[in-house]
């Protein structure tokens, strides 16, 4: 989840904005929340052209999968990655560990003995 303001300074979105970027080529879904306080509630336009840009900035790597709404103080938008990230997320994993995502090394396959319980040595 990444929190922002109406008045955010231009290199703080940046920095959020880079959180996002990170989280959608890992794969994972982003919950955008933008948090209103005390006059900034009645202009909550200001919010949704924050989302608005974030969703045109990062549209490459996700798509909005839940359309900007007020819910009470904050605004809310999920972004979610396309399934071709997924898929590069997933190769990446594989390339980096040399297996597929839950599959696990087996010392013994089934029906061979253990190492070392041949013949005992006197």
């Amino acid at each position: 989840e990444m929190k922002l303001r109406p008045k955010i300074d231009p290199h703080d979105y940046e920095t959020k904005k880079g959180h996002v970027v990170r989280f959608l080529r890992a794969g994972d879904k982003v919950k955008v929340t933008i948090m209103f306080r005390g006059r900034e509630q009645s202009r909550p336009e200001l919010g949704f052209r924050l989302l608005r840009k974030l969703s045109e900035e990062v549209a490459e790597l996700g798509f909005v999968e839940a359309a900007p709404k007020q819910d009470g103080r904050n605004m809310i938008m999920v972004i979610a990655p396309h399934r071709t990230v997924k898929t590069a997320a997933t190769a990446a994993t594989t390339a980096t560990t040399g297996r597929g995502v839950g599959t696990r090394e087996r010392e013994n396959e089934p029906g061979q003995e253990p190492a070392g319980a041949g013949t005992p040595e006197q």
